[in-house]
């Protein structure tokens, strides 16, 4: 009998063990879809690095994009990597906190998008929410009810970066500085001109010595936004409220005034536009040098798009000085500095070319520097403004087309679609052009 009672408490001990093993062997819920967490904390870990490695760096800390661009990679970074430790050493309220961010986020920005651009951001808001609800499902198939403050925590810090995000994109207020206020135009005149000057409808043809310089004088805008957001989402069809007129005038047999005005009714918000544009042809190496530094000459080289070999371009900061820089690649920062001059208050800016060592005209603008903002531009980083002076070849050879692209507020240079704004009003383009 007694061993009987013996047999029957060893086989209850022995059952007792292997049912509490048995549950043991249950993980924490969050452990069971380990692969998955990992897996979404990976993806976002990844996209969080390249967006870093492309986002342009250099703003200050009072600028929106060195929060977007500089600090929430990191913090991406970091959320990915603590749901990675949290399911490793089964931190259940880690995992839930950071793993419930990343819907969060996406929400944020789809609900961001929707009200900072309404008539854009319908697709970005599409994706992001998509994105936003697959998430959620698989934060709620791990993580299930349990700690539902710190999910909520999670998702309420995530929806309110998102929405920081969706706002740091919005174009700033338009920092451009046109000459007179929106009035009627009237027609500028142009006189008798020599003959090495041609007068077209939309440019000035000048001929000096075998190279052929054509100067556009009327602001343009190729991509615009109607929201202040990015115009790759924006209907481009062809607008007509923009409106310019231009007349050329002799001053004397080698000099010739070129006057040119464009109304801007109301705020216009662009990617790519140019306050004038200057194509040589004809040249054998060209060079120019700006009236701040007249003994530096910079050679007009090739470039790629998106990357590839650096542009060059000039542009003018808040304190008037005039920085000629090359690019890394392609016409992406950080940029080097080439040559650097102070241009005075009110000064005309001088461009001379050059075709190797002979001068071939000069080109004085007068009203580039009163009107171009200063502003950083949310493209270039670096702090590299808005304004610029873009200089380039059509192909690889010294003798190839160039152009001088000049804008008083774009986004050409850098990453993004990013659009930025011109005042209304009416801007003038005065150039006195010397052979």
């Amino acid at each position: 009998m007694e061993g009987e009672v013996r047999a029957q408490a060893a086989a209850a001990a022995l059952r007792s063990l292997f049912v509490s093993e048995s549950r043991s062997c249950i993980p924490p819920r969050p452990i069971r879809f380990a692969a998955l967490v990992v897996a979404i904390a990976g993806l976002h870990l990844v996209a969080a690095a390249y967006a870093w490695h492309l986002l342009p760096h250099g703003f200050p800390p009072t600028h929106p994009r060195f929060w977007v661009n500089e600090v929430l990679p990191f913090t991406m970074v970091a959320s990915s990597a603590a749901c990675i430790v949290g399911v490793w050493r089964r931190r259940e309220r880690v995992t839930a906190v950071a793993l419930s961010l990343f819907p969060g986020l996406h929400a944020g920005i789809a609900v961001g998008w929707l009200v900072v651009f309404p008539v854009t951001g319908q697709r970005v808001a599409t994706l992001a929410g998509v994105a936003a609800v697959v998430l959620a499902l698989c934060a709620v198939g791990v993580l299930g009810r349990a700690r539902s403050r710190w999910i909520a925590a999670g998702a309420a810090i995530g929806v309110a970066v998102g929405i920081g995000v969706a706002r740091a994109q919005r174009g700033p207020e338009p920092a451009t500085h046109p000459a007179e206020r929106v009035r009627a135009l009237s027609p500028l005149a142009t006189g008798e001109l020599p003959a090495w000057v041609q007068a077209g409808t939309r440019a000035v043809r000048l001929t000096i010595g075998g190279v052929q310089i054509d100067v556009s004088p009327l602001l343009t805008f190729t991509s615009r936004s109607p929201d202040r957001g990015w115009t790759v989402f924006a209907d481009q069809r062809p607008r007509d409220d923009v409106h310019g007129v231009f007349g050329v005038t002799s001053v004397a047999d080698n000099r010739v005034h070129i006057e040119a005005e464009t109304v801007i009714p109301d705020e216009v918000y662009s990617h790519l536009n140019t306050f004038c544009t200057i194509q040589i042809t004809g040249h054998h190496r060209l060079f120019v040098a700006f009236s701040p530094m007249v003994d530096q000459r910079i050679e007009v080289t090739y470039s790629e798009y998106p990357t590839g070999k650096p542009s060059r371009f000039a542009f003018i900061d808040k304190d008037s000085d005039l920085h000629v820089v090359q690019s890394s690649t392609g016409e992406k920062g950080p940029f080097t500095e080439l040559a650097r001059g102070h241009l005075p208050a009110g000064a005309p800016l001088g461009i001379t070319l050059f075709d190797e060592d002979r001068p071939i005209a000069t080109l004085e603008l007068a009203d580039f520097a009163t009107q171009a903002s200063t502003q950083l531009s949310p493209t270039a980083g670096w702090r590299a403004p808005e304004n610029a002076i873009e200089l380039t070849l059509g192909w690889d050879r010294p003798d190839a087309p160039a152009v001088l692209f000049i804008t008083l507020a774009g986004t050409s240079v850098g990453r993004g679609w990013d659009s930025v704004g011109h005042a209304p009003g009416l801007y003038r383009n005065r150039i006195d052009v010397k052979r």
